[in-house]
């Protein structure tokens, strides 16, 4: 059976039934023909408060369920135009952050290295930088849209450096990043502090992002005045959309 058949096929089945995949698209391991990989991410060691996220890829797809193709206003059926999948969880270790890294980046690898689309639901912020590596595996340094109340820009916490506080610090470190081309939109909220590592959210909500280490204690993404194809401003927004989380990557497909 033809895969956007199946997509269709699948809507006729009661919303109650069957295996509980994203918006329920079929569920598939092989990419040959997909152009849009779902993949969970059950990770949230890296928080350091609440944990919970390791169970947001499942609560996502129970929830997904209500989701139909078809978008009346733009009269778009998403099925038409592209073939997703639900391509399961990453495997994970839960009390070691490095080595579960290296698990999603490899997966995520895999699904960026066979030309599709991967979009990543649940997992705590540090999540985003092992996809970021497997993106930029293929494509380089990338633009970043990243919708959040807070910057996660710190450099340690704790003394650790991998954690849901300085994940895209350390993708502008690792050149995974292009923070030139990049936005960060509704960073808002209280800090703890009023000097220090405390004003790299300031330096970000107000001013041009550029990913320059000038001082020690400065923000990864520090403050310069750009202009035209260079003017990048992060926005203030009432809401976030943490849904889908920042793995959502959109990638420029190869011609």
């Amino acid at each position: 059976m033809d895969e956007r058949e199946d997509q269709g096929r699948v809507r006729w089945r009661p919303r109650f039934s069957g295996l509980r995949t994203f918006a329920r698209f079929p569920h598939r391991a092989e990419l040959a023909g997909v152009d849009v990989a779902i993949v969970g991410i059950p990770f949230d060691t890296g928080v350091t408060y609440r944990p919970g996220a390791r169970f947001g890829p499942a609560a996502v797809r129970e929830h997904s369920s209500r989701i139909e193709q078809y978008h009346s206003p733009l009269d778009v059926d998403v099925t038409e135009y592209l073939t997703v999948i639900d391509y399961g969880d990453t495997p994970v270790v839960p009390m070691e952050t490095l080595e579960s890294y290296q698990l999603i980046e490899e997966t995520i690898w895999t699904v960026v290295e066979g030309g599709v689309i991967p979009v990543g639901i649940g997992g705590d912020h540090s999540v985003t930088l092992p996809a970021l590596r497997a993106v930029a595996r293929r494509f380089g340094p990338h633009a970043l849209v990243h919708f959040d109340a807070h910057v996660d820009t710190w450099d340690t916490i704790w003394g650790t450096r991998y954690n849901h506080g300085p994940p895209f610090r350390r993708a502008v470190e690792e050149g995974v990043v292009d923070p030139v081309r990049s936005i960060q939109i509704g960073i808002r909220g209280s800090l703890g502090e009023s000097g220090g590592s405390s004003n790299r959210a300031s330096s970000a909500s107000r001013c041009g992002l550029r990913g320059r280490f000038d001082e020690p204690e400065s923000n990864v993404f520090s403050k310069r005045s750009v202009s035209g194809s260079d003017s990048i401003r992060s926005s203030s927004a009432s809401t976030s959309i943490s849904w889908i989380r920042r793995s959502l990557l959109v990638l420029e497909r190869p011609k």
